[in-house]
């Protein structure tokens, strides 16, 4: 018998029911208003224009989620995610907005014409931002500025040129020319090949093509003719470095740039001027086309409302946080990559927000670029998952390189997670033996895999929790997983009474030598008494105090939130209807157990309760396990499968049955067997405050005074 069934579609048509009307809609739909730009009048000054009068910018999200009927569509998951991690409107599009610039390499304060100007900067550290004098305090006060840079890096507005963008950065000239609405030639021009030669960029959704010339992307080595794809959604910044090329003759670079189907005007442009300055040496020549993802655009209409452009690229240098330093790089240049092989599996461990996904990613793409094979991605940080939504653990094997922040990656590595399994929580000190089961579980996946496809470098991402459980756990990893490359980041030493807590938390020394001493929590023994063989090579990498609280620009909460936004926008039927009126699937009570994650016993008559309008782990586990009273509960939760996650649209106590929104194929929730509430992750706040209501009430939601 099928335990799930996928209503209004059928496999077996006398098998699937049509599903009720939902009475229980969870989802959101919004409308972004019109965006405002800066722009320069005849004397040069520059000014806010609306394009929307009505626009507020200063109106809270809630106020014009509910009052605002605007008559055009937006993108859901653009929208929910700019607004939940900026908190404000209008500021990241006015700044895109500005034309051209220059970097100083002294502090900056001008104001400019209008209500508007830019930030005072002050110390070593800050960034330009266009804000408005009535929001100064206000901004200040939430603490929610922009990425940081140097003050090297800030950017001086020196004039307005509404045909190209251009900066120069120490020995770094950029500059754009859009050639259509969604395409722009980039030139880079260097006068070096130095690593210190580099920019720091924010992208949305791109495809970078390299017509000319080599560069670095986050490790990444791009050649003549490669693309990639960046996706972020709203902005991610990437590294350009290491730029090779030279200066060839106007005949074979018009060839070259015929490939970008250049028409004679805008080749003549890009031509004259890569031309017009000759004091560089290096020449790299870059397309920039906007990069459209079915599932950014699940809730935009098919009616005739038109798609609103929005912005795709800044030309901005945000050195900010990248936490690939020259100093991180170059050690792992002299010291790991040469002995980095397909046998290699190379574990990265280190306190929480010290940057070990990107020293990964990192990894990852420097080896993509050389050898353009396959590596194999072990997640085993249930908090901050890297290609699943959280409180679970997974295998992956990247093809690609990841240059989109960890929720996109959701949507674009989905179908290479071959597998998933639930620990039952964000935080494993609820359940360390459920955790460590299913990683031992997940591990001889790995090995069966390796011996199946073949060898490929394996990389395993730790959780930053360094002491106590989390330390214990951590050691029972090493041996189970018996790296051939350890890499320990940790946190240089600090004076400040704040910070103190963060240095002593990672002061433990993981040297193969030192971790055989080392008591683990499933054997409670010393590691020397039962593992002799335990060897690798070790690496450390230093972090300044300091920048952990500037890589922490999201909370783990708003990271998990991400994850989940991005996935739920995977659901096909979405793209054209919201998600209230996708198909669900219908379980029936009799062909899946339930199982709620939580530190107290819960009652087998509240767990539907509990259930509903939840988020929800679907997943597999032994048939052994035998209940015949419905609901049927799962007492514990043991070693198990995850094939997808959902939200629990309602349940039918006359069908007997559970109705589940997800965006997982019929023959995957067919092995479904239990459904796990786990414990510390709920439904985004944005599903359920911001949804279009169409003139009806939203089931669960009041915004009555009372």
């Amino acid at each position: 018998m099928k335990s799930a069934e996928h209503c209004g579609e059928s496999m077996h048509s006398n098998m699937w029911r049509l599903a009720p009307k939902p009475y229980s809609t969870l989802w959101i739909w919004t409308k972004r208003p019109k965006a405002s730009s800066i722009k320069a009048n005849a004397a040069g000054h520059l000014f806010l224009d609306s394009s929307d009068e009505q626009f507020n910018p200063l109106e809270s999200d809630r106020e014009s989620t509910i009052s605002r009927q605007s008559d055009q569509s937006e993108d859901w998951l653009d929208l929910s995610l700019s607004q939940f991690e900026q908190q404000r409107i209008h500021g990241e599009v006015t700044i895109a907005e500005v034309d051209s610039y220059r970097v100083s390499n002294s502090e900056y304060n001008h104001n400019l014409s209008g209500d508007y100007s830019v930030a005072e900067m002050s110390g070593s550290d800050g960034c330009i931002e266009i804000i408005s004098e009535s929001e100064n305090e206000e901004k200040q006060s939430n603490d929610l500025n922009f990425s940081v840079c140097d003050s090297a890096l800030l950017v001086d507005v020196h004039q307005i040129n509404s045909e190209e963008e251009s900066m120069e950065i120490e020995e770094v000239s950029l500059q754009r020319i859009p050639i259509s609405g969604d395409s722009s030639i980039i030139i880079i021009k260097s006068k070096t090949e130095s690593a210190l030669s580099s920019i720091y960029l924010k992208l949305g959704n791109v495809i970078i093509t390299n017509l000319l010339g080599t560069v670095c992307l986050n490790g990444f080595t791009l050649r003549e003719f490669q693309k990639v794809s960046v996706s972020a959604c709203k902005e991610h910044i990437i590294h350009f470095s290491h730029f090779k090329g030279d200066f060839i003759e106007k005949s074979e670079l018009k060839s070259k740039l015929k490939k970008a189907k250049l028409s004679k005007e805008y080749l003549n442009e890009v031509t004259s001027a890569i031309y017009e300055e000759n004091d560089y040496s290096t020449l790299v020549i870059l397309q920039f086309q906007q990069l459209y993802l079915i599932p950014l655009s699940v809730l935009e209409t098919v009616s005739d409302i038109s798609r609103e452009h929005k912005h795709w690229h800044k030309i901005r240098n945000e050195k900010s946080v990248f936490p690939i330093d020259i100093e991180w790089e170059t050690r792992l240049k002299q010291t790991l990559l040469p002995r980095l092989s397909p046998d290699s599996i190379v574990l990265v461990c280190g306190p929480k927000n010290t940057g070990k996904s990107s020293v990964i990613r990192w990894l990852i793409n420097t080896w993509l670029s050389d050898m353009l094979t396959e590596v194999y991605y072990v997640d085993s940080d249930p908090g901050q998952s890297e290609f699943s939504p959280s409180a679970s653990i997974s295998l992956t094997m990247v093809d690609k390189p990841l240059l989109a922040p960890p929720f996109m990656n959701v949507i674009m590595h989905r179908n290479r997670t071959f597998f998933a399994s639930s620990v039952g929580s964000v935080n494993v000190e609820s359940d360390p033996d459920l955790y460590l089961t299913n990683f031992k579980q997940l591990w001889e996946q790995l090995n069966n895999f390796r011996d199946f496809a073949g060898k490929k470098p394996v990389f395993v991402n730790t959780m930053g929790w360094m002491k106590g459980i989390g330390l214990q756990l951590l050691v029972d990893i090493i041996n189970i997983v018996k790296p051939t490359d350890l890499i320990q980041i940790t946190i240089a030493e600090k004076t400040a009474v704040n910070e103190m807590e963060i240095v002593e938390e990672q002061q433990v020394d993981l040297r193969s030598e030192n971790v055989k001493s080392m008591k683990s929590w499933s054997t409670g023994l010393q590691l020397d008494e039962v593992y002799d063989e335990l060897s690798y090579s070790y690496l450390n990498l230093t972090i300044n105090a300091r920048k952990v609280v500037k890589l922490s620009s999201r909370s783990s909460r708003q990271s998990r939130n991400f994850s989940q936004l991005a996935y739920m926008s995977l659901c096909k039927d979405a793209i054209y209807k919201p998600l209230h009126g996708v198909t669900p699937y219908m379980f029936k009570l009799k062909d899946v157990f339930l199982h709620v994650v939580c530190d107290c016993p819960v009652d087998k008559y509240l767990v539907l309760d509990i259930l509903n309008c939840s988020w929800v782990q679907l997943c597999k586990v032994c048939e052994d396990v035998q209940d015949e009273d419905e609901p049927k509960v799962l007492i514990n939760l043991e070693e198990n499968m995850c094939l997808g996650f959902g939200i629990v649209r309602s349940i039918d106590l006359t069908e007997r049955c559970i109705y589940v929104i997800t965006p997982e194929a019929k023959d995957r929730m067919a092995q479904v067997n239990c459904i796990v509430k786990p414990s510390g992750t709920f439904i985004p706040k944005e599903i359920m405050f911001k949804q279009q209501s169409y003139n009806k009430d939203i089931p669960y939601i009041s915004f009555d005074n009372n």
